[in-house]
């Protein structure tokens, strides 16, 4: 039996030492790793199934087997679309590898300790399930429950072409997330498709908000006030999508994350946005053009072939103040309005009436709100490469927030009092309390 010592500095399997698809084990030997998903700049993923005990298994016969996954394992790699069975994933999900010594500046400990609190301390919908943290060999693990495909992913499986009505919906749901993260006093701060992904089986219809790498205090930890405004910041974010605000280095709060979902909103309506494909010469030059593009274009321009909902958002998240609370409702309101109009069933998404089409290697799909037990995943290996964790959230929808799970200010205050640990040597197991 192998550790994460098993995996090289990048978090590859070490394919001299073990094969590939070694008998890897990591979380106190709790989950083995069964096939790499995907990876970016930051760490690699992998698909790993949990043991029966925190005893180690014994070691497969054949390292080549231990490359393919069984075959009740979800089929989440590649470019096949599979029919994954509720049942089959519960004891499958997903690991985050970030090096010890990473030439970028650690986020998985941050991530983690963030994902705890809003998995612990409140009723969730919509926010990925931390299973594990801790640090093995050279190497920060993050283990999640596993979640269906990003935004992004199936904007390109639909061929960047949503329905209106799809849309609206997305909008109800994704600023309910962005209300929750909010309230914990955290602003996300790089809010994009591939940081949105959809749930599995009876959760298909959930919209979840990922990857908390960036996300930051807006309100002090000690003093409970907001931070105070400064400026000259460099960007964080994806340029793509940041707010102006973000651009003229102003330092980020809740304003920018509302600016930034509008941005998103208006790619996925549209199918792009102006700025895309600009070519320059160097990066900051590229960020100087998004800017002067994004500062030419009014709200009207944006969104000129889109219902007006779309327009009065962007001018309202435009006239928020840098500490003002948005009016979370009052923007769900807009979408909704014009939902209504439609006459549109609910959960109808654009994906599920092109499940007839599945991609390549496809073996089978169903679709519609009532099948509970299955959900088509189109989870290519460019796509699982941006998405940071993969979760299922247990529970039924908020009864505060109803189907968009928003939550109560209290979350906040919770956060406030169970907080304050030293991120130095944090771990993390869901049935155990914070060790430091």
């Amino acid at each position: 039996m192998a550790d994460a010592s098993g995996l090289d500095r990048s978090g590859h399997l070490d394919r001299n030492d073990h094969g590939p698809g070694s008998n890897i084990f990591i979380g106190n030997g709790r989950y083995r790793i069964i096939q790499r998903l995907g990876g970016g700049a930051f760490g690699e993923v992998y698909l790993v199934q949990q043991t029966t005990s925190t005893t180690a298994a014994p070691p497969l016969t054949s390292p080549k087997n231990a490359a393919k996954p069984s075959s009740d394992a979800p089929q989440g790699s590649g470019a096949a679309a599979a029919t994954v069975s509720t049942s089959s994933t519960e004891s499958y999900f997903a690991a985050k590898f970030e090096p010890v010594r990473s030439a970028h500046q650690p986020h998985l400990a941050h991530e983690a300790r963030l994902y705890a609190h809003m998995s612990r301390n409140t009723v969730t919908v919509g926010i990925p399930r931390i299973k594990w943290y801790g640090t093995e060999g050279e190497f920060n693990i993050l283990v999640m429950e596993l979640v269906g495909p990003s935004l992004e992913d199936l904007f390109d499986h639909c061929k960047h072409r949503f329905k209106l009505s799809t849309v609206l919906m997305l909008a109800d749901q994704m600023l309910s997330r962005l209300e929750f993260v909010h309230a914990l006093g955290y602003v996300h701060r790089d809010l994009k498709p591939e940081n949105f992904a959809m749930g599995m089986g009876k959760r298909s219809h959930h919209v979840y908000l990922l990857d908390f790498g960036l996300a930051k205090r807006f309100i002090d930890g000690k003093s409970g006030q907001h931070v105070p405004f400064c400026d000259g910041k460099a960007l964080t974010g994806t340029a793509r999508y940041v707010s102006v605000s973000t651009h003229l280095g102003i330092q980020q709060s809740r304003r920018d994350d509302i600016e930034s979902l509008g941005f998103v909103l208006l790619y996925l309506a549209r199918g792009s946005l102006p700025w895309q494909g600009v070519k320059c010469a160097s990066k900051a030059e590229k960020y100087e053009r998004i800017k002067s593009m994004k500062l030419s274009s009014s709200p009207s321009q944006l969104a000129s072939k889109l219902p007006p909902c779309f327009a009065e958002y962007m001018l309202y998240a435009r006239g928020l103040k840098f500490e003002e609370s948005p009016n979370y409702a009052y923007c769900r309101e807009l979408f909704n309005a014009h939902f209504r109009t439609l006459n549109c069933p609910l959960y109808d998404f654009t994906w599920r009436a092109s499940a007839s089409e599945s991609p390549r290697g496809s073996r089978g799909s169903q679709g519609g709100a009532s099948q509970e037990n299955t959900n088509s995943v189109d989870s290519t290996r460019r796509g699982l490469s941006h998405v940071s964790e993969f979760s299922v959230m247990e529970g039924p929808n908020s009864a505060r927030g109803g189907p968009s799970g928003s939550p109560g200010q209290s979350a906040y205050s919770t956060l406030r009092r169970t907080g304050r640990k030293k991120m130095t040597g944090f771990q993390y197991d869901e049935d155990e309390l914070f060790q430091a």
